[in-house]
């Protein structure tokens, strides 16, 4: 390789750096701008009541905490912003089995008819997990867009977050908020 080759060679490479560098800065501002546009700017961070994981929602959110028998789910905590449209619930969950059956099980307790189903696997801030992704279609032929992330944080526990929005509502910078929240455990 030649000196002429070589100087055009370090050049790409620095070109291809600067890109990856500035794609992540840009990810995060699109994420801030979804967040302004919807009115989002405050947070309030939660805990469960062992401090085994926390997270956290916009201030200006309704939510309410639940309690369940038995030790399955741990900790709920239902929200919702009627401007939005979006409503929703975070569980700690101890489940044994494996993940993908669990999410199996989920999508039987769903009621309608269930279209453009996705389960990929999602990668947080700081944990590894599945993401799905449906339209349920109901009476009158109302359209709910659902988001539902399920993230192991220790051994037998896991936290799932579910993100419901009716269609009349739905907007795809949507997608923003919802990773916000979820990249937000820790």
């Amino acid at each position: 390789m030649n000196r002429k080759q070589l100087g055009v060679t370090i050049v790409l490479i620095c070109l291809m750096g600067l890109l990856f560098v500035g794609q992540s800065i840009f990810n995060e501002r699109f994420q801030l701008i979804s967040l302004m546009n919807n009115n989002i700017t405050d947070f309030t961070e939660y805990t469960d009541k062992n401090k085994e994981f926390s997270f956290q929602l916009p201030s200006q959110w309704e939510n309410s905490d639940r309690s369940l028998p038995g030790n399955y789910i741990t900790y709920y905590k239902s929200f919702s912003d009627s401007s939005l449209g979006i409503t929703g619930y975070v569980q700690l969950i101890n489940y044994k089995g494996d993940d993908k059956a669990l999410i199996e099980k989920d999508k039987e307790y769903i009621e309608g008819e269930i279209g453009n189903y996705s389960l990929d696997s999602y990668q947080s801030k700081n944990y590894k997990g599945y993401k799905t992704s449906f339209i349920v279609t109901g009476e009158n032929k109302r359209e709910t867009f659902y988001d539902v992330y399920y993230l192991k944080i220790k051994g037998e526990k896991l936290v799932k977050l579910s993100f419901m929005v009716d269609g009349k509502y739905y907007k795809t910078n949507y997608q923003d908020i919802f990773k916000v929240l979820v990249d937000s455990v820790k």
